[in-house]
């Protein structure tokens, strides 16, 4: 028996278990792409940014995202139709990788499905993908409140006959655990979506619980973690080594700003460094497209062992954090939040200006921020044009000071006293915004404070790097062309950028 894409299965493959829970949407079927028309074609008719909707519909029921998303007096007739919606995309929907080899070799009874969509909406999915409908299937109507909550979880395993401790339930994020699995049951994760995964030894039993995880998400039973290109299962939650690197990453050499910061605070850590320049600049990209780079990269980084992830790059902040926070078993520290409170510390008017990327600033991740300080009035602008000249190595010049007071004059007009620099290209060109900005306006960068939370969530967790420890070493790589990468590189760190590889 094989998979789709060639991966063979031991004919002898044993689960330990006697019943199965399953997600549905990317765990047994694909269905981003019905997902982004449907609720593209919805954000537009509610005058909703699409990027918007997008950033926050994942592993939600639809009228929960909705009540997010519109006043109070349409949100019925506003899931009514974006529920319509859904089901007219469900013929784009398509099985994940494995999946029917693997549902195949369970007998029936065994495995149900647990989903935030519609009964309507997980059949259609499920019947396009050519995935039979399981016995026992809850769905957003069967429970009062959605995920990550155990109602749907715990409804499942009663309809299995399974007590929580005799469960299993495969996921691919860390949305529902603890919470969405009681204390006893325990889990198969898997990091990269892939069906089923490598068996661990060659007979293809996969093995039982062997002891207590170290800060498992189950107090009592381990969660056990497939990961891509390894051949054992290791448990999820168990703490990192503090020797490992920090993982950080930016669509280019932006993101390098937040590298020298953490550098000037914690000398002794390792860093793990990938500009996606392949894909990036992320700024003009739609907000589906900076997701899936910024979670391939991640999921790179976290299989190369890094103790912690760093989003040094607002686009993909703006993005994925949900995701990378639910999908990761390591810290993941970011730059929006960091710039938020710095601002908000700073302004003496409470007028604060916000420059970013075309995708940050539409996917509004700043404005909900700044929604916890209702006394500060935002007023946001996209810049795409300075990554550009950014990474190009142009920081002054006439064409780019011509540049800056076009952008700049919505925040002129609106008379802030601060300027949050949005993306972390951004603190290359404090000279020529600070001159079109004039000396009374605060600059606010997130690298700093960004720094800051590396090194509380690091002591937090017991991964600070030993002051007496070899010297780090670092690694900078490229899924572009290195050589520009590593003389741009050196502008921000100097010779701390030696030699940059391919990713």
């Amino acid at each position: 028996m094989g998979l789709s894409d060639g991966t063979a299965l031991a004919p002898d493959l044993h689960v330990p278990a006697t019943g199965l829970l399953f997600d549905n949407d990317g765990v047994l079927v694909d269905s981003i792409t019905a997902v982004e028309n449907a609720w593209s074609r919805w954000a537009l008719a509610y005058d909703v940014l699409p990027e918007r909707a997008l950033s926050i519909v994942h592993g939600r029921r639809a009228a929960d995202t909705v009540a997010l998303l519109v006043p109070e007096d349409v949100r019925v007739e506003a899931t009514a139709l974006v529920d319509a919606y859904e089901l007219e995309d469900a013929e784009l929907v398509a099985a994940m990788a494995g999946v029917p080899a693997l549902l195949a070799m369970l007998p029936p009874g065994t495995w149900a499905v647990v989903t935030s969509g519609t009964r309507a909406l997980a059949t259609a999915r499920l019947t396009a993908a050519g995935i039979p409908v399981p016995e026992v299937f809850v769905a957003a109507e069967d429970v009062a409140v959605g995920k990550p909550d155990p109602a749907g979880y715990l409804a499942a395993a009663r309809g299995l006959g399974l007590t929580p401790r005799r469960r299993w339930c495969w996921r691919t994020a860390r949305a529902g655990s603890p919470r969405g699995r009681p204390p006893g049951a325990a889990c198969w994760a898997s990091a990269r979506r892939r069906w089923p995964p490598t068996p661990s030894s060659s007979s293809g039993t996969w093995p039982g619980p062997a002891g207590p995880a170290t800060d498992c998400c189950c107090p009592r039973r381990p969660c056990y973690a497939v990961r891509r290109g390894r051949t054992s299962l290791s448990p999820v939650g168990t703490s990192p080594s503090a020797d490992a690197p920090l993982g950080v990453f930016d669509s280019g050499v932006g993101g390098l700003t937040v590298v020298r910061a953490i550098l000037d605070q914690l000398p002794h850590e390792a860093v793990r460094y990938v500009g996606d320049t392949r894909n990036g600049p992320y700024g003009p990209l739609p907000i589906a497209d900076v997701r899936r780079h910024s979670l391939a990269v991640m999921d790179d980084l976290v299989e190369a062992g890094v103790k912690m992830l760093v989003v040094a790059c607002n686009s993909a902040s703006a993005a994925c954090l949900r995701d990378a926070r639910e999908r990761y078993d390591v810290p993941v520290v970011e730059v929006v939040l960091p710039a938020v409170r710095r601002a908000t510390a700073a302004t003496r008017t409470g007028r604060v200006g916000v420059i970013g990327t075309t995708a940050t600033v539409t996917s509004g991740a700043y404005a909900d921020a700044f929604a916890a300080a209702p006394h500060i009035t935002v007023t946001s602008t996209a810049c795409p044009s300075f990554v550009d000249f950014v990474e190009r190595g142009v920081t002054s010049g006439r064409q780019l000071l011509g540049l800056a007071q076009s952008y700049l004059e919505p925040l002129l007009a609106a008379d802030v006293d601060t300027v949050v620099l949005g993306c972390t290209h951004y603190p290359l060109l404090t000279g020529v915004l600070s001159l079109v900005l004039g000396p009374e306006v605060t600059l606010v960068s997130s690298a700093e404070e960004t720094a800051q939370d590396v090194y509380r969530v690091l002591t937090g967790a017991d991964l600070l790097r030993p002051d007496d420890a070899a010297p780090p070493p670092h690694a900078f790589l490229a899924t572009g062309d290195p050589e520009p990468f590593a003389r741009l590189g050196r502008r921000f760190l100097g010779p701390v950028v030696d030699t940059v590889l391919p990713a």
